[in-house]
């Protein structure tokens, strides 16, 4: 009896209801375009895991086309949104602007139909491998490489609003916002961890460990944007 994916699977339902709170938190405490896309990254990144959490049962018991359907579509359908929602949050934290910040997500949504679209054909999924702990697939190669470009623009915006924030925290305290340190810091954190995670590789213990960091990653921002409150 492979106890290891009931955990996995317990680890993937406990990031989904955290960060499905965080999202909500967010949404409540929203104050500008950047908070609300902030929130539907969270709200993504609680269905990804939700999917992926139900995907390791149906495996588990047998469901195996079900479970490469729901990863096919679902996670990866999820996975799209957390990058979508990833930009617009980043560009609108660096320019301010609405117009640039939807020009620029609608590029995204584009790369990411085509992305979809590789992946939704017949046979672009297969099966990768299972261990203990998990079963993993692999995906077509254009929709891998797709992502990789995607993600790391959205990685390299947030890292370049950290900098700029970590800046006018030495130099001009009037301009520094705390606040999105903390969770720009947490984005790029969860963004690594969902990177190696998206390559497919068979999970170990390891892996639990990073999936049980995402956790605690919502939590920080949730804690960021509820300071007053506490």
């Amino acid at each position: 009896m492979q106890t290891g994916m009931i955990l996995n699977a317990m680890i993937c339902f406990s990031i989904f209801i955290f960060s499905l709170l965080t999202s909500l938190s967010i949404w409540r405490k929203k104050k500008n375009q950047a908070d609300i896309a902030f929130a539907i990254f969270w709200l993504a990144v609680a269905i990804t895991w939700l999917f992926v959490a139900i995907s390791l049962m149906l495996y588990k018991y047998g469901f195996f086309s079900y479970d490469i359907l729901l990863n096919q579509y679902g996670v990866q359908i999820a996975i799209s949104l957390e990058i979508i929602a990833g930009i617009f949050y980043a560009v609108n934290r660096v320019t301010k602007s609405r117009i640039i910040s939807w020009f620029i997500t609608a590029i995204f949504c584009f790369i990411s139909a085509i992305s979809l679209a590789y992946n939704f054909m017949p046979g672009s999924m297969s099966y990768y491998g299972n261990s203990f702990f998990s079963v993993e697939y692999s995906m077509s190669p254009v929709t891998w490489n797709l992502f990789q470009i995607m993600f790391v623009c959205v990685i390299l915006v947030i890292l370049f609003d950290l900098l700029r924030n970590y800046y006018f925290w030495l130099k001009n305290k009037k301009l520094y916002e705390q606040k999105y340190l903390i969770v720009g810091l947490a984005a790029s954190i969860y963004g690594v961890i969902g990177y190696f995670d998206q390559q497919g590789q068979l999970v170990i213990w390891i892996s639990l460990l990073l999936r049980s960091a995402i956790i605690f990653i919502a939590g920080i921002v949730y804690l960021a944007y509820n300071e007053q409150d506490i």
